[in-house]
């Protein structure tokens, strides 16, 4: 009860201040003239309790599009002067509510003795915006990236004491993200084995045992296969992990579903239950945790849930070796683990540029079939009636890309199709409260808003969606002209949304896994002429659609008809390339003429 009171006091608190900014501007300068001009130890008492998130983010976020004054400009360029001196703390936080650090600094002072004791201050230094402004911030931000992971990797090899090696590993295994990163068309693999080894590496020295030997396993007999899991919920990973345990030939592999948390009694826990022989629930503590997959005695652990290019608990039970052979599913965690005990990433052709290995720091196993498989029940597009006519106008583009991948780069685009389209209207739903949107946030709306301002559009053509419940979207999508798929990061989770509304979904293929999963999902569906190779085209085809309304019927309805044969919605089909590709992974573990899978 004391939590829900502060979260909607906060709110209402971010309401008034959000409709009276003048008062907010006087409060930043205020607390800006104290932290670069009070005396020494007032500066360090302000500085320790103006790192609160909210009170350096809430003046930055909301005063983001108004011009700054005279006085408010000599004390942004006072504090962005002062980064880099002996007032580091104090400036940090008082320039951090102007702009964000990446901005002004050239990369994190990864040694200092603040940096290393101020986990608030770590904060503000990795801080990122949700909705980039433009195109130039947004590399600035790479750049500011990829340099922290080079000084990361830099003082890897470094001989460091000991203490200050611990306490790098332990910021790192804390506080380390490439989030931003995975919008884009950057290869990740080496931040995550950066990452990887400092995360290994702090494990280690906390006690942690990482290596473990399971005793040989003889063959033939059943290879037990464990799906990982946080828990039961109906959003889309839980339905992707389902297909994991559902296609695969009992005879040959018992499966079961390893569980983090108790799942609820209900409907959908029953559904999920029954494609698998078990359900196993492992604890909440990563010691617990570990020894209870282990006491499985699994030949193969497929990690279940997405590890989203930052430090986790999952991403720590996932360092540990707990089966014979450890598999990463690109279709649940488009990017490389960088761990070392994760053997083998399970991928597609259809998702995977030239060079695939170059992408991983796990052994490359490509599957033959779809990279994916979705289980949906009575969601299911085959079991959907032929489509209803959708109104010629107004033309609605809808996109259901979670908010960071609305980057610079892919607003420009969508505003130029809105501009060749007159009229038509963009509906978004980009807050989904497991990348952490704040979605009750005005300014994040206005933001969006303001951004396809700036380039050409009106702000009331662009709708805004909170939380949508699964029906909400689909009953959104059945009213939808066309849907516009992210870049360069392609939806696949959200992807399934408008072919299950059997909505057209127009996508441009990609470099890197991430940005070729849509392409993958409507090649499979035989509409390769939805697939774009260029901006130019991208526009091209969404616009030819939103003026043809019987081709936007007849692609509706091939949709429907390709439903029924697609691979990504038969469990059997998956699991025949899944089922092959353990069997080669089982095949090149043996040695020649043995029946033992090697420990």
């Amino acid at each position: 009860m004391q939590t829900l009171f502060f979260k909607r006091a906060r709110a209402v608190a971010l309401r008034i201040a959000y409709r009276h900014p003048m008062w907010v501007r006087a409060y930043r300068v205020a607390t800006s003239v104290v932290l670069l001009y009070g005396p020494a130890s007032l500066r360090r008492r302000w500085a320790r309790l103006l790192s609160r998130r909210e009170l350096w983010q809430v003046p930055r976020n909301l005063l983001q599009e108004y011009p700054v004054g005279a006085l408010e400009r000599y004390l942004r360029d006072r504090a962005r002067s002062e980064v880099a001196g002996p007032r580091l703390e104090s400036a940090i936080v008082a320039a951090a509510s102007y702009q964000y650090p990446f901005e002004i600094m050239d990369h994190v002072p990864l040694t200092a003795e603040s940096f290393l004791t101020s986990g608030r201050l770590r904060n503000i230094l990795l801080s990122t915006p949700m909705v980039f402004r433009d195109e130039r911030q947004f590399q600035a931000a790479m750049v500011f990236l990829k340099r922290l992971f080079a000084d990361l990797d830099e003082l890897w090899q470094r001989p460091l004491t000991e203490d200050l090696r611990r306490r790098i590993a332990a910021i790192v295994a804390q506080d380390f993200t490439f989030v931003p990163a995975l919008f884009s068309g950057e290869n990740l693999r080496p931040l995550a084995v950066c990452a990887g080894r400092w995360f290994e590496y702090h494990l280690t020295v906390t006690g942690h045992q990482l290596d473990f030997r399971p005793p040989a396993r003889i063959i033939p007999g059943r290879q037990r296969v464990g799906i990982l899991v946080r828990d039961i919920l109906p959003r889309t990973e839980t339905y992707l992990a389902m297909g994991f345990g559902a296609g695969l030939d009992h005879k040959r592999f018992e499966i079961i579903l390893i569980m983090a948390a108790t799942p609820a009694d209900t409907v959908f826990t029953g559904f999920v239950a029954q494609h698998f022989e078990r359900l196993e629930i492992i604890g909440n503590g990563i010691t617990e945790q570990v020894s209870a997959i282990r006491a499985l005695d699994l030949d193969f652990l497929v990690l279940g849930n997405t590890l989203a290019a930052q430090a986790s608990g999952f991403l720590a039970l996932a360092a540990h070796r707990l089966a014979r052979v450890q598999i990463l599913p690109s279709a649940i965690a488009p990017v490389t683990t960088g761990l070392s005990r994760v053997d083998h990433v399970l991928t597609a052709p259809t998702t995977e540029p030239d060079a695939v290995q170059a992408h991983y720091s796990e052994a490359v196993m490509l599957m033959d079939g779809p990279f994916n498989c979705f289980v949906l029940g009575e969601r299911d597009p085959r079991l959907a009636p032929a489509p209803a006519p959708v109104p010629a106008q107004p033309v609605i583009f809808t996109s259901g890309g979670v908010i960071y991948k609305l980057t610079p780069e892919l607003r420009r685009c969508w505003a130029t199709l809105l501009k060749r389209v007159p009229g038509s209207r963009l509906i978004l739903y980009p807050f989904n409260q497991n990348w952490g949107a704040e979605a009750g946030h005005a300014y994040l709306v206005d933001n969006i808003k303001a951004t396809f301002a700036a380039l050409g559009v009106e702000p009331d053509r662009i709708d805004l969606h909170m939380n949508l419940t699964p029906d909400q979207i689909i009953d959104i999508l059945r009213r939808t002209t066309v849907y516009l798929d992210t870049f360069p990061y392609s939806g696949a989770a959200s992807f399934i949304e408008p072919i299950t509304a059997l909505c057209p979904a127009v996508t441009l293929a990609g470099g890197t896994q991430r940005g070729l999963q849509g392409a993958a999902m409507l090649a499979e569906l035989g509409l390769h002429e939805l697939i774009a190779a260029s901006h130019e085209e991208y526009v091209e085809i969404a616009a030819d659609i939103a003026a043809n309304p019987l081709r936007r019927a007849g692609l509706a309805e091939r949709i429907r008809i390709g439903a029924t044969t697609a691979r990504f919605l038969s469990p059997a089909a998956f699991g025949t390339g899944f089922g092959a590709a353990l069997d080669q992974i089982t095949a090149e573990a043996m040695p020649r003429g043995a029946g033992v899978l090697l420990a």
